[in-house]
């Protein structure tokens, strides 16, 4: 969640911010030495530990170039956070420019739903869904014009989608809709992951204070989980967010975490309760990560907000390769979160939510993409 403001760098909520010409030559960079596995831009930008290290391979899959759709695009100003997607195949998109929820049929021409307003916010981040149709969204008092965000005004919310109705845009049934608890501690809640459908506990990530939580969304019940050193903020971007995206792999029983003010791509290993049980490690570095899916393997499909693209990271070895998006493409442009498909015809697609660049100059309008593997 970063916005682009001409003339100045801005603090940023999800990635760092530049200027398209400068974005630019960061491309053309890419590609001169796109047979570099690192490519150092530290004299370029007077930041010493800023490298790009994505191989250049432009596909993921069965050997096939990866194709990018419109689902839905909203007026420019309107900033996508993050996506889920219910079990019939409609996209739950959360909007940061205002606390909205709105519901998006791919493969429609149906206009957006508006799920639901929520009333004494002014934005909606993470969602994330427990059980079947149940979701759960972070709503808080965050700008994304203003880049201001109010300590303790966030709060978890429960969304049964069950009961939703809705025919071409208007609202037949109504979704249910009931505050889970407050979290006045709480500086920037923003993703949200999955830890325990059993137990219905959530991590949530505050990019504040760099702490992980974990929420009983059946009690309300919260406590601090993870506050690891590679989670808070600290350089080559202090005055950046911290822990951002966060997804738990119980195949290595192991918290996986973006991290915008230290760059960085990380995990850490956790006990049975949800609790940190070590150290963190760093598994990419270089680039300004926003929020993530993991794949059938545990590798990571990253929406990288400043390159506008969506990244693989290889789990084991740290490699990076783009999936699709460039700088020089709109498509993808700022883009902030993931989200895989669940219906047999999109069952090899990856849903992409964007901010579309505000405050750009080429500002194209917030956006629900679609990206075709194979």
């Amino acid at each position: 969640m970063v916005r682009h403001e001409q003339q100045q760098l801005l603090p940023a909520f999800s990635t760092l911010a530049l200027h398209p010409s400068i974005l630019s030559l960061i491309q053309r960079l890419r590609t001169v030495l796109m047979m570099t596995s690192r490519i150092s831009l530290a004299a370029l930008f007077g930041i010493a530990s800023l490298a790009i290290c994505k191989a250049p391979v432009f596909f993921y899959g069965r050997n096939s170039t990866p194709t990018i759709h419109e689902v839905y695009t909203f007026p420019v100003n309107t900033s996508v956070e993050n996506l889920a997607v219910r079990p019939g195949g409609e996209v739950l998109a959360t909007v940061d420019s205002a606390p909205e929820l709105y519901q998006i049929i791919p493969f429609s021409s149906e206009q957006p739903t508006l799920v639901y307003d929520f009333p004494g916010y002014e934005s909606l981040l993470g969602i994330v869904e427990v059980e079947e149709d149940q979701f759960y969204v972070a709503a808080g008092n965050f700008s994304v014009f203003t880049l201001e965000s109010t300590k303790g005004s966030y709060a978890i919310f429960h969304v049964d989608m069950s009961s939703f109705r809705a025919t071409r845009g208007t609202v037949q049934s109504q979704a249910v809709i009931k505050k889970v608890t407050d979290i006045p501690e709480g500086e920037l809640l923003n993703g949200l992951g999955l830890f325990s459908r059993e137990k219905g506990l959530v991590y949530v990530a505050d990019s504040g204070t760099g702490i992980i939580y974990l929420v009983n969304v059946r009690t309300g019940a919260y406590w601090p989980a993870i506050h690891d050193a590679l989670g808070v903020k600290g350089d080559p971007y202090p005055f950046y967010p911290a822990v951002n995206g966060v997804r738990y792999d119980p195949r290595g029983r192991a918290v996986y975490f973006t991290n915008v003010a230290q760059a960085v791509f990380a995990r850490v290993p956790v006990f049975a309760n949800g609790s940190a049980a070590g150290a963190g490690e760093i598994i990419a570095s270089g680039e300004l990560y926003d929020d993530f899916v993991l794949d059938e393997a545990g590798n990571a499909l990253v929406a990288v907000f400043g390159s506008s693209d969506v990244i693989r990271i290889d789990a084991a070895t740290g490699e990076s390769m783009i999936i699709a998006g460039s700088l020089n493409s709109t498509d993808l442009q700022a883009a902030t979160a993931v989200a895989w498909g669940r219906t047999r015809r999109d069952s090899h697609s990856l849903y992409v939510s964007r901010n579309g660049g505000i405050g750009w100059p080429s500002a194209v309008g917030g956006a629900v993409m679609r990206i075709d593997m194979y």
